[in-house]
């Protein structure tokens, strides 16, 4: 064993000196450039094989010293699978102080997959320290793995008090990962108060995510009748039709497809109904297809009938092409 440690303390001096070779010959040629990061990055994945006390100097120091970007982002990788919480500090450091964003980025992401919610509270420093969306987005996503309450917490706030709407709305979907109660309510404040469409809709999304708990489905039809939005209608009509209680609600599809005065909210109705088996599907479009008082949604219908394929929906098809 200390053969090998002293093979690798070499391998790293190595790797060291052969970081300042390239930076000062880059434009000697690609293969010797390629040559040499081929033989750090062997050295690197050789340290794997060491116990994680062993080789955390070494990666720390490889972190610091490295001016090469692409070899400290390998290094964070070796770090992130060493058998040691003293690589949680080591990735905070370089996700606050590394001069590459990439470099920044990559902590930021094995902070999230290694560190646990012990985490939590440095991600949320960063976070709420930086102005990078990049940098927030990757931040957000290492929040959202954490299963802790206090992760939670800390989305259910993004989602709330966030500028970026980009930013938001990947929050909302995060936020209903999670299949927490309290993430509906959240959800639904967010489709009645949020200043942007965007995350409007997404939040409607995601409450179809969340279609099983207590009131969702409920709310979503709610907004499909009688919001005063209609891009909002539509959205909810569709995220219906996605849900697997969407055969429950087929009276109201039907509804949507025979009354509605909006042509997207009828045609994303027939498309939900289209989507349930053939049992529930194929008379009702045989119907739209043959009298609806919109031409085009009668096109869809026919268009659906012949998706199904079903030989009773291929009759209704010949029936509507013999028709004199």
């Amino acid at each position: 064993m200390k053969t090998l440690h002293k093979l690798l303390l070499l391998l790293l001096v190595l790797v060291l000196s052969l970081s300042g070779l390239t930076a000062a010959s880059d434009q000697e040629g690609k293969t010797q450039g390629d040559d040499e990061m081929e033989l750090k990055e062997a050295a690197l994945h050789a340290l794997l094989s060491m116990k994680g006390d062993q080789a955390l100097p070494m990666i720390e120091k490889l972190l610091k010293d490295s001016k090469e970007p692409r070899l400290r982002q390998k290094a964070l990788m070796v770090l992130s699978q060493l058998d040691t919480a003293k690589a949680v500090p080591i990735l905070t450091q370089v996700a606050l102080t590394d001069p590459d964003a990439k470099v920044k980025e990559q902590a930021v992401f094995w902070l999230g997959q290694t560190g646990g919610d012990q985490v939590i509270p440095v991600l949320w420093k960063m976070y709420t320290d930086t102005k990078d969306p990049g940098i927030k987005e990757k931040i957000l996503f290492s929040i959202s793995q954490s299963g802790s309450k206090d992760a939670f917490a800390k989305l259910s706030g993004i989602v709330k008090t966030e500028t970026d709407e980009d930013i938001r709305a990947k929050a909302v979907f995060w936020l209903s990962q999670r299949q927490e109660k309290e993430a509906g309510e959240i959800l639904k404040n967010v489709v009645a108060n949020d200043a942007s469409l965007k995350v409007q809709e997404r939040a409607l999304f995601a409450l179809a995510q969340l279609s099983e708990q207590e009131g969702n489905l409920e709310y979503l039809l709610g907004v499909a009748k009688s919001h005063s939005n209609d891009k909002l209608r539509e959205k909810a009509v569709f995220w219906l039709g996605q849900t697997k209680d969407a055969v429950k609600r087929l009276d109201v599809l039907k509804d949507f497809v025979l009354n509605d005065k909006n042509p997207k909210i009828q045609a994303n109705a027939l498309m939900a109904i289209a989507q349930l088996p053939k049992e529930q599907s194929v008379t009702f479009l045989a119907q739209v297809a043959k009298t609806h008082k919109d031409s085009n949604i009668r096109k869809k219908a026919i268009f659906w009938l012949g998706q199904i394929g079903d030989p009773s929906a291929v009759k209704i098809l010949e029936e509507i092409a013999n028709e004199k």
